[in-house]
């Protein structure tokens, strides 16, 4: 029984397994890379159909075409250059979401402290953006710090709603 390339190789990207489409979080970057394999893809195809001996691509040994044996390298690289991507997407992904207290506690630090220029902490306002490194529950410090800022911010409204006091 004879395989043809047809048989070895998908004809496109989408013949892949899902494992390798895009990142829901990072479009960019996945297009960029799919493309890079769809290039390479029909680069591999074209030498393939240029094979007077079809049953040769079957084996790295028994074809010798140098610029054949490239591209699948540079598929290699690409490969693993988007299993990368993924791995470090998924770690992102992994992480929690701040809650609005954990982010206006760092802006109020921020402005009490004044390390970074104003103009800078607007990347505070891009809520998707950010994530928290650290569990957000740690215990005793996480109530601590979570009662005080209730206090804080309990004492600043009452206290701008009577100014004579």
């Amino acid at each position: 029984m004879t395989l043809s390339s047809e048989a070895l190789y998908p004809k496109s990207l989408d013949d892949l397994p899902s494992v390798y489409s895009a990142p829901q979080g990072r479009p960019i970057s996945g297009r960029k890379f799919q493309d890079r394999l769809n290039i390479l893809e029909k680069r591999l195809s074209k030498i393939d159909r240029q094979e007077p001996a079809p049953v040769f691509l079957s084996s790295m040994r028994m074809n010798g075409s140098p610029e054949r044996a490239a591209i699948i390298s540079e598929i290699e690289d690409a490969l693993e250059s988007y299993d990368d991507l993924l791995e470090r997407t998924e770690k992102v992904i992994s992480y929690d979401e701040p809650l609005d207290v954990h982010i206006s506690s760092l802006q109020n630090w921020l402005r009490g402290n004044s390390c970074i220029a104003q103009d800078e902490t607007s990347f505070l306002q891009m809520k998707d953006d950010l994530l928290v490194l650290a569990p957000l529950e740690d215990g005793l410090l996480y109530w601590l710090e979570t009662a005080v800022t209730l206090a804080i911010g309990f004492f600043s409204k009452v206290s701008s709603r009577n100014p004579s006091q």
